[in-house]
């Protein structure tokens, strides 16, 4: 504890926005609170959504909020991108080819966090740019693991934390193109 509640649905998109997340829930007794009330205006919604759960997870601490991914050109190469979110709003993106060498993911971290405008980092607690490097590194490697199947990676938002803590990923939409397995 504290934990955050909010349902698994294909249907909803902004569940924030639906008052669908509850946040700060401090015990197993709030936790049922919330669900109830999560069901509760999931029903009074004009259109009721397949809602296959709620999801409970940690309390994750403040830091920056980014929207990053990758998308394929027309070409089929990866484009990656990264946005920061400063006053409920994001930044211009800023945009690498793939695949990305280790430099070039830190180029990227870097210069997605050097549009924010932030004062020099001085503390532990400030957002980490090798976090966010190692975030494209991996990216990266599931693309180029998954071969031409993905078509978009949006992690949105990705939380840069401190040193220590490196980044957690809140939300994330993955698209493939169909293969013969199936999806």
């Amino acid at each position: 504890y504290p934990v955050v509640l909010k349902p698994v649905s294909p249907d909803l998109r902004r569940k924030k926005d639906a008052g669908l997340v509850l946040l700060d829930l401090v015990n197993a007794a709030a936790v049922r609170r919330g669900h109830a009330k999560i069901l509760e205006t999931v029903r009074a919604l004009p259109t009721v959504p397949r809602v296959d759960g709620i999801m409970v997870a940690e309390q994750v601490p403040a830091g920056l909020d980014l929207r990053c991914g990758m998308l394929k050109s027309a070409s089929g190469a990866p484009i990656f991108f990264g946005q920061a979110r400063k006053q409920g709003l994001y930044s211009e993106p800023v945009l690498a080819a793939g695949p990305l060498s280790e430099r070039d993911a830190l180029l990227l971290a870097n210069a997605i966090i050097a549009g924010l405008g932030l004062p020099q980092f001085r503390r532990n607690s400030d957002p980490s740019v090798l976090a966010l490097a190692q975030f494209f590194a991996r990216l990266n490697a599931m693309v180029a693991h998954a071969g031409p199947r993905i078509t978009l990676v949006e992690v949105a938002p990705l939380r840069l934390l401190d040193e220590e803590r490196g980044f957690i990923a809140l939300d994330a939409r993955i698209e493939q193109e169909p293969h013969v397995d199936g999806l």
